[in-house]
């Protein structure tokens, strides 16, 4: 076989896990940039669920904290998500509908047992133009607001929720504002329930042809997405998939159909090495590339008719027709993307863009063991990232209390005196303040005890805290700007009023309030 390039490997490991293989010379793999074209590819947290023990077994210790902080994040989102669907769900039982979700945490939990192993970055509903003004209200009335888009194409909507936002595309072609004219009715669905929540989505032959329009839009379609079809196409019995190619026939999809299928059906052997598959993903040398998502679509159309149609809608598209003084800017946004690109896309998995951890959403929502914290606070703080977590406890009232969300960060200089530190005591997370230090180690304890801690090196403190969020206010915990002059000034009331008698502490409260009101 072929010597595969250090990018190809990369990738050859990641669909290995993601597949729950055996990855084959563990000790050999460059562990940083397998991670890194797990998460490029949205492998991320399906090959941590099926291969989380090679990782933990073969990989450094940043990469196993920085894989598993991912992975939970992923599951964060997708408990935020449920609990937005939860929401939607109940008003629309009220209407008597129950809504039809396309992707996302539904085909997930049917794909792989589990909504949470897939990434998806936002909730996809399927709504008919007469219903799509109704929805439009419903989801303003639940908090959603309008990002961009108008029936009765695609419209997407922004949910600002714990800190971040969620976010939801409404659809009412299944094909996209660039196939109209390839109509796909979704006539055949299942319902798909999970804690309480209820939802359609699609089933049977309808399923593949949709996956498949869906792979074809996208420039560099990720990997994750062939596994998808894969995984449907697999399930499906011989009658299914000769309906799955009559419809997509009928439809003028055939042809997209048959191209996705051949990505598809590359999986499995691109994860045994087979240099073949590689090509077929559209690896050329140490890169995947792939040309742009319209021109693609216009060689693979049945009809000359068709590729007119495709050409028009990218030079102007359906959506922007009623609005004229839409087009200048939009097309001054696609020509800097495009002539950026050479109007190719290609990705390398270097390992220093993909270990960045500050896209990671916090940790507020999941109570994770201990052993497992410390890993993803480590692993974060490793790619140079920061993570809130949640306090658990009250040995450090009043500065942290139970349910406040600290920020965790990596030591600028060596911890002092004063410091609030997230300390691994033996596997147990604690959040305590360093009171001295002795004999080269540090003691802690926490403000509400009574006892100090037993002392620990300095090598067991993995994180500075530096603020303290509750509720709507913020309270810098070290002295920094990073959230403005009102967390600092709240930081330095907070000292003082610490080091006086509490009779006296009771009469400045109001003057320290009186003075961040005044700065406000």
């Amino acid at each position: 076989m072929t010597p595969l390039t250090p990018a190809k490997d990369a990738v050859r490991v990641a669909l290995a896990l993601a597949l729950g293989r055996e990855v084959e010379r563990p000790a050999r793999v460059d562990w940083p940039r397998a991670h890194a074209a797990a998460r490029a590819e949205r492998l991320e947290a399906l090959a941590w669920a099926r291969g989380g023990a090679q990782i933990r077994l073969y990989a450094p210790r940043e990469v196993v904290g920085s894989w598993r902080a991912a992975a939970v994040a992923v599951a964060e989102l997708a408990d935020r998500q449920l609990a937005a669907l939860r929401d939607l769900a109940r008003v629309a039982a009220d209407e008597g509908e129950i809504p039809l979700v396309l992707k996302g945490l539904p085909l997930a939990g049917r794909l792989y047992g589990d909504p949470s192993v897939r990434v998806c970055n936002d909730i996809d509903l399927f709504v008919p133009v007469a219903r799509r003004e109704m929805v439009h209200a419903t989801l303003a009335g639940l908090g959603w607001h309008r990002w961009y888009g108008n029936a009765p194409f695609d419209a997407s909507y922004r949910l600002a929720t714990h800190g971040s936002s969620l976010f939801l595309e409404v659809h009412s072609f299944l094909t996209g504002e660039a196939l109209t004219h390839c109509p796909i009715a979704p006539d055949q669905e299942r319902l798909w329930s999970q804690d309480g929540v209820t939802v359609r989505t699609l089933d049977g032959p309808v399923l593949p042809v949709y996956l498949a329009a869906n792979l074809v839009k996208h420039g560099t379609p990720p990997l994750i997405s062939y596994l998808d079809l894969a995984t449907v196409w697999q399930g499906l019995d011989v009658p299914e998939r000769e309906a799955a190619l009559r419809l997509a026939a009928q439809s003028r999809l055939r042809r997209c159909l048959e191209w996705a299928l051949a990505g598809a059906a590359a999986i499995p052997d691109a994860a045994a090495g087979d240099s073949a598959a590689f090509r077929a993903l559209g690896f050329d040398g140490d890169r995947r590339t792939s040309m742009h998502a319209y021109m693609r679509l216009m060689g693979l159309v049945d009809r000359p008719a068709d590729a007119a149609r495709i050409l028009g809608t990218w030079v102007w598209p359906r959506s922007l027709r009623r609005s004229r003084d839409a087009i200048v800017p939009f097309w001054g946004r696609r020509l800097r993307r495009s002539f950026a690109g050479r109007f190719k896309y290609s990705r390398d998995y270097t390992a220093d863009d993909s270990l960045r951890a500050d896209s990671l959403s916090p940790v507020t929502t999941r109570t994770l063991p201990g052993e497992t914290l410390i890993d993803v606070v480590r692993g974060v703080l490793g790619a140079d990232g920061s993570v809130w977590i949640r306090v658990n406890g009250v040995s450090m009232n009043p500065v942290l209390r139970h349910g406040d969300r600290v920020l965790l960060t990596k030591f600028a200089r060596p911890p002092r005196r004063g410091d609030v530190v997230f300390v691994d005591v033996d596997g147990r997370p604690l959040l305590h303040r360093v009171r001295r230090r002795v004999a080269g180690q540090l003691v802690t304890r926490g403000d509400a005890s009574r006892a100090d801690d037993a002392p620990v090196p300095p090598s067991a403190c993995v994180a500075q805290a530096i603020a303290v969020r509750r509720g709507s206010s913020t309270v810098a915990l070290a002295p920094t700007l990073r959230f403005g002059i009102k967390p600092l000034v709240r930081c330095a009331m907070w000292y003082v009023r610490a080091r006086l008698p509490f009779s006296v502490a009771r009469g400045v409260k109001p003057l320290s309030r009186a003075i961040i009101r005044a700065i406000s």
